[in-house]
């Protein structure tokens, strides 16, 4: 079982290669058609309120007790899952489907 130490830099550090997925996405996006930048900026502006849920769910489990830490990880990794899932999501469609 990892420490809570652990369990917060496993995921920081997901978290910096997903933030880096983003950028990626979107400079590709500046040479899209018009049609795609506005489909990239909604999905983007999607994963921007999601990762700021997950950075808000973090600094809760960084100042959490003990007694509260496996409450607030369910909340963590029920925000993480959407996230992914919308990563994931601009990363099939807008990274593979030919339109960059």
């Amino acid at each position: 079982m990892l420490s809570r130490q652990e369990y917060i830099e496993k995921f920081k550090g997901q978290l910096d290669e997903w933030n880096g997925e983003i950028d990626k996405l979107e400079v590709r996006a500046q040479k899209a058609s018009e049609e795609m930048k506005q489909q990239f900026e909604a999905q983007r502006q999607k994963m921007e309120e999601q990762r700021e849920a997950v950075q808000q769910r973090l600094s809760e489990l960084q100042k959490a007790s003990e007694a509260s830490l496996e409450d607030l990880k369910k909340g963590f990794e029920g925000a993480w899952a959407t996230f992914k899932e919308s990563i994931e999501k601009a990363q099939s469609h807008f990274q593979w489907s030919g339109h960059f």
